[in-house]
């Protein structure tokens, strides 16, 4: 298994894209309660980022039954692969977002600060300090639990215990506004709301399409390769239509929401593959550095969408078109200057914090040879056997 797949880094990207756009509809038009024709469902789009997610939750889990682990280990390395990977962009969109509410709009209490800090926003009506942030927080926990059912329970997670969670969110969805759109509405005892039932679905269908793909891969399917290529490619294009359709062209928000999975998981099995035409771009070279930014500008462009709001006279005389390009770019900018910052303030804090091993072993070396009672060369023999351990 490739321990890396640059298109769907880059899958992310358009991803994260298309949520700008709808949520600029959001705060901006919206908001100052004028008509918006555009982008009504493309934060459908976020479904995209947790199939993706269920996948790789699925490939790290089969990856993780050769390497020797108990099944505690498991679950404890990948808990600190989550912090190690979402935690530092997470914490730094939060602060910002936190320190600009409390200096231009309003203060923001210590628990809610904690609360969020700790990844519990969302739940038990705990307010978000950027809406954005319960995306992170589903993603974190719902992949946690999933990982830890997966290596505790195995064959009985995999098909009884994840299909019925997978059945009662979809049953639930499905009979709370027969669509996946909102995340904020609380569910019976305001415990979990309806982003997280939304997102512990979208993880399982990631999850599935996975082993999905590694049926394929085993199974002895002869299908001549000129035919297979043309299937695939036919396939594809429906795919793509469908999938644009779903996200940009619909007006409204229906039943026809969950169609969604189908397309992004045919999408993403594809990806995997590599049998993409249609969408050979995302695994281009050039995409890599702005696929990178990716969660960044997830997290900050709603701080930026924010600040447009409150300044829309300045762009109130814009085409619609152009507004909607100059937010994309704008948000891209913003995110890219706190993804270096973020970035470089860690690297600094992490040598603050911490001493390297080189340091550590350098001054363990001057140590020795300064307390040789048997001259230099018992130091360099020192030395020698520090340097091999």
């Amino acid at each position: 298994m490739k321990e890396r797949i640059v298109s769907f880094d880059a899958l992310r990207f358009i991803a994260c894209i298309f949520i700008i756009l709808h949520h600029a509809g959001i705060n901006i038009y919206i908001f100052h309660q004028l008509p918006n024709p555009f982008f009504r469902t493309a934060g459908l789009a976020v479904e995209i980022f947790f199939v993706l997610s269920g996948f790789l939750i699925a490939k790290s889990y089969y990856r993780s039954l050769n390497n020797g682990l108990s099944s505690g280990d498991k679950c404890k390395k990948y808990f600190y692969n989550r912090i190690k990977r979402l935690y530092p962009e997470y914490i730094f969109a939060m602060c910002l977002c936190a320190f600009l509410t409390n200096a231009f709009s309003h203060p923001i209490s210590m628990d809610t600060f904690m609360l969020n800090a700790v990844m519990m926003a969302g739940w038990g009506g705990i307010p978000n300090i950027i809406n954005g942030i319960w995306y992170v927080v589903v993603l974190f926990w719902g992949g946690c639990l999933i990982f830890n059912l997966l290596v505790l329970y195995r064959e009985k997670a995999k098909y009884f215990i994840l299909p019925t969670i997978t059945c009662v969110c979809l049953f639930y969805l499905v009979n709370h506004g027969h669509t996946i759109s909102g995340h904020q509405q609380s569910i019976e005892f305001k415990l979990l709301s309806k982003g997280t039932i939304r997102g512990i679905l979208g993880l399982t269908i990631g999850l599935y399409c996975f082993q999905v793909c590694q049926w394929i891969k085993i199974s002895d399917i002869q299908i001549k390769p000129m035919i297979l290529s043309k299937l695939l490619l036919v396939l594809e294009i429906v795919a793509v239509i469908l999938l644009v359709n779903a996200i940009l062209i619909r007006k409204g928000q229906n039943i026809d929401d969950f169609n969604i999975y189908f397309y992004i998981s045919y999408i993403v099995g594809l990806l995997y593959f590599g049998k993409e035409k249609l969408l050979k771009f995302l695994s281009w070279k050039g995409m890599q550095p702005l696929a990178d930014l990716s969660y960044t500008i997830y997290l900050t462009h709603l701080i930026l969408l924010e600040i447009l709001r409150v300044h829309w006279t300045a762009l109130s005389s814009i085409k619609p078109f152009y507004m909607y390009i100059i937010v994309v770019v704008l948000c891209i900018m913003f995110g890219y200057i706190c993804y270096h910052a973020q970035k470089w303030l860690f690297t600094k804090l992490k040598q603050m914090l911490f001493v390297s091993q080189d340091n550590l072993l350098e001054q363990h070396i001057e140590n020795t040879m300064e307390n040789s009672e048997d001259g230099n060369e018992a130091a360099e023999l020192d030395k020698a056997e520090i340097l091999q351990r």
